[in-house]
């Protein structure tokens, strides 16, 4: 159910973590690639996707910058706003612990 599906993330992540998972998962939707999660079920079972989806927007910064491509920190940004630092520290804890 979605309640049980927020409490696992709430147990493994913690509260504060586990909106700001949510946030970044809103923030990202509409972004080539990054999977669509409207629900707490959903973003149980598509934390791994999200993981992947920075995964790929990480080698995609990587070959433009091998390319000499200018890179601006746009891609990760929806109206105009930026994904703290907080934030990004978040998403490095889901690369690091994306398994529930």
């Amino acid at each position: 159910t979605q309640r049980k599906a927020a409490e696992d993330l709430i147990k493994k992540f913690g509260v504060e973590q586990a909106i700001s998972i949510a946030k970044i998962a809103i923030r990202v939707r509409c972004q080539p690639y990054a999977p669509v999660i409207t629900t707490p079920l959903e973003l149980k079972n598509k934390l791994i996707k999200l993981k992947l989806f920075f995964d790929r927007k990480k080698i995609e910064e990587e070959n433009k910058k091998r390319n000499v491509a200018i890179m601006s920190d746009d891609d990760f940004e929806e109206k105009g706003e930026e994904i703290t630092e907080n934030e990004k520290k978040i998403i490095n804890d889901i690369k690091e612990n994306f398994i529930l």
